[in-house]
């Protein structure tokens, strides 16, 4: 069997090819929706999705995703557990 570990190159074309299918996925959903469920229950839709953001974000204290990258890169270092404790506090209150 042939075990390759994917080069940077396979694994950028097959990351860029993924987003560019994305995008187009998001346009098509952009100019369907609205006018699949109407303007009442696109407004409902709408209301509906940025009452779950909200919520989302509020449970995650809006921290930003490149600190949890940063924490877990630091590993389980005894400062790194105070300053993540002490930031968390100040970020809540």
């Amino acid at each position: 069997m042939n075990n390759q570990v994917p080069t940077l190159k396979k694994r950028f074309t097959f990351k860029l090819l993924v987003n560019v299918a994305s995008m187009f996925m998001g346009l098509i959903t952009v100019l369907f929706v609205p006018r699949v469920l109407g303007p009442e229950k696109f407004g409902q839709f709408e209301f509906i999705t940025n009452n779950f953001k909200l919520i989302i974000d509020t449970i995650a204290i809006q921290t930003p995703v490149a600190y949890f990258n940063w924490i877990s890169r630091k590993g389980h270092k005894e400062n790194t557990d105070v300053a993540t404790g002490s930031l968390s506090a100040s970020l809540y209150l």
